[in-house]
Formats: structure tokens, sequence, C-alpha cells
């Protein structure tokens, strides 16, 4: 009877400290995975991430919070970036890519729409609202108007500046239309789990310049 207590005792245990590590060893293996994609699409070239956008990539259901589960499933899946983002007031980099599912949203941001060519109309991407601050687009809501968004295909660099962040319904499907200008727009969940509406920030195009010309992460606006 004593070795059946002991025994049970220490499987709570081993449970309970599963049940609280988990969290912290999904958020970092997503971390280590986003810094490897970039670091490898800042290895490559223009003409590789041009030759990922006509790779057919498969579409399906979007899950608002990926669990543990399926971020150690998919640790070894690095996709086919077409471009990545870089954020300088919150230090966000991420890979894009050019389908929004379920792989691809696990380790940064997917286009909404087919785009032949990067700043132009209404640049839609669409990326997760972690719990952990930093994460993939938790920041997208802390983003104030007159922050800077960087695009590279790397071949051009595309500078937005935000003039709006806000709150929308998640058939709010308008948001990603064309207005007649060169613009992007950020979308998230507003809550991580079970969310109601999206956070939106949308931003104009300012500025196009080659890759390589300017250091990003030392050109703070």
């Amino acid at each position: 009877m004593k070795k059946v207590t002991v025994f049970i005792i220490i499987l709570f245990t081993l449970i309970g400290i599963t049940f609280f590590v988990s969290p912290y060893l999904k958020e970092y293996v997503m971390n280590k995975k986003i810094n490897k994609v970039v670091a490898e699409i800042k290895k490559s070239d223009s003409e590789t991430l041009k030759d990922n956008r006509e790779k057919k990539q498969k579409e399906e259901e979007i899950i608002d919070l990926p669990s543990e589960y399926d971020v150690l499933k998919n640790i070894n899946y690095t996709g086919n970036p077409v471009a990545y983002l870089f954020i300088p007031s919150t230090e966000l980099e991420l890979p894009i890519f050019s389908t929004v599912n379920n792989n691809n949203l696990l380790m940064g941001a997917g286009e909404m729409k087919k785009y032949d060519d990067l700043g132009k109309g209404n640049y839609a991407l669409a990326g997760h609202r972690m719990k952990e601050k930093g994460l993939l687009f938790h920041d997208v809501a802390r983003l104030s108007i007159h922050d800077v968004i960087y695009v590279t295909d790397l071949d051009k660099v595309y500078k937005y500046v935000i003039n709006r962040v806000r709150k929308v319904d998640e058939k709010d499907y308008f948001i990603i239309d064309d207005n007649g200008k060169d613009e992007i727009t950020l979308i998230t969940c507003d809550i991580p789990s079970k969310p109601e509406s999206r956070v939106v920030a949308s931003g104009d195009l300012v500025e196009v310049f080659d890759y390589g010309t300017k250091d990003l992460k030392s050109v703070r606006k």
C-alpha cells in the first residue's frame, strides 16, 4: 500500500511539472524555429524566395491557439518563406509565407491574398496572437501610430508607417480589400484563445529601397 501511495505521489508530481513546463517549452521551441527560419532567409536570395511563391501549399481551417502537440509534431517543418518582416519598435522578425495554414502560422505570418509583387495594393498578413509577449503577432495590439514595418523579399525593402490600430469584427473581411493605395494590414486575434474579434494594424507604404543598402536593425524610424 505504501509503494502505491509513493507511486501516485510521484505520478501526480510529474504530471504537475509537465503541466507547468509545457507552455514554456512550446514558446522556446517556437522562438528557436522562428529565429532559424529568419536566419536561413537572410542567407538565401531573392530568386529562391520568388521560386517559393510558386510552390503549392495546403489551405485549411486555422487553429486559434496551437497546442504543445501542434508545435512539437511539426518541429522539423520550415516551410517555403517568400519574404520576411521586421518591426523595430517591438524587435519582431518573422518569416512570411504565401499561404495561411497551421504549419506556416506556427513560425510566421501568412499572406491573406495572392500577391505577384510586394508593395502593391493592400498587403494583408495574418498571424497568431500568442500568450507570450514578443511571440508571433502578440504585440500587434501594442503598435502605435508612426511605428515602422519593414518587409523584404531580399530584392527590395518596403517601408510602411502605421496610421491606425483598431479592433474589428472577425467577419469584417473588407479590411483586406484594396483601397486604391499601397499599404500593409496586420491581422491577429484580440485574445489568444476563443477570440471574439480581430486586432488590425494598418500602415501606408512610404519608401522602397534596395535590400542591403541599409542595415534594418540600425534604422529605428
